[in-house]
Formats: structure tokens, sequence, C-alpha cells
């Protein structure tokens, strides 16, 4: 279990998220797995999560958020991708 800092922050308190790469080759060759610690929430069917993204050498600073919307009836998911409050991006997955 390794960690360091990435690009990704926390847009509320503005910290950097921590990567952390946990090697699981002992159970499965050549597995790994990556968490930066998103604070993601969810309300009814629908689920959230936020950070921010600064990569300096591009100037680049933005907030980017993705939603997933579950809908029953329909056995789908909606999918949305947010930058700074922006679409850019939909999906449904049936």
């Amino acid at each position: 279990l390794t960690s360091r800092n990435s690009i990704y922050y926390d847009p509320k308190s503005n910290l950097p998220l921590k990567i952390i790469i946990a090697d699981d080759s002992e159970r499965v060759p050549s597995t790994k797995f990556v968490s930066r610690g998103l604070p993601c929430s969810c309300e009814n069917l629908k689920c959230g999560c936020c950070a921010g993204i600064n990569i300096k050498a591009l100037n680049f600073t933005r907030k980017a958020c993705t939603n997933f919307t579950m809908i029953p009836e329909e056995f789908a998911v909606d999918f949305k991708l947010m930058l700074d409050e922006r679409e850019m991006f939909t999906n449904r997955l049936s």
C-alpha cells in the first residue's frame, strides 16, 4: 500500500486528495486498486462525486462532478459529467 499527492483536490476544503495504490497481485496477477478518497454521496436513486482538478503546467483548474441516476422502471442508469457546473457529457446505459 503506497500513497502520494495528486492533481486532484477536495473542492470543499481545497486540500489535495491522496492517491492510495494497493497491490493485489498475490490474489490476482497485475491487479492494482487506486483510490483518491473522493467524497461521494447518494440520495434515493442518485449518486454523485466531485473533485477539483489542478494541472499547473496547463493552467487548468476545474471542478469535475459525475452523477449516476438509476431509472428502475426502464432498467437504466443515466450518467452525467460536468466541469465547473457545465454539462459536458451525458449517456444512458440500459
